[in-house]
């Protein structure tokens, strides 16, 4: 039996409820094998204090800095996603430093209020 005790698949959860179990995460893990355009999951762990772990496919690889808030392996590759997970699960001192880094860079870039500006000039543009 390979049953794994600190691993949880959660599926789709929002709200508290996903506050909760980031809070309670040391780091996340998104494998997609999708094209995602924007990796909204992955702002919700930085947002939380959480580097990520993610396949190397579409927008994700826009939001993750190699290192610094997370790393990113080939989709489909379960060693270097194994290998990653290892690794910060042998180095929780720097697992929490990307953390950090991963919730200033949310706080500085991903600003409620900004997205709405962006988004009226926009709709300002398409208007004239």
């Amino acid at each position: 039996d390979r049953a794994i005790s600190n691993v949880f698949l959660v599926g789709y959860k929002s709200g508290e409820e996903l506050k909760i179990i980031l809070r309670k995460a040391m780091f996340s893990v998104l494998p997609s094998e999708w094209y995602e355009p924007f990796g909204h999951t992955i702002l919700e762990s930085f947002a939380s204090g959480k580097p990520v772990i993610a396949s190397k496919i579409g927008g994700i690889t826009e939001l993750i800095k190699e290192g610094e808030n997370g790393h990113l392996f080939e989709p489909g590759n379960v060693n270097q996603l194994r290998d990653r997970i290892n690794d910060y699960l042998s180095n929780p001192i720097k697992v929490k430093k990307m953390g950090k880094i991963a919730r200033s860079n949310v706080k500085k870039n991903y600003k409620p209020e900004d997205h709405y500006q962006k988004l009226l000039t926009i709709y300002r543009n398409l208007m004239s």
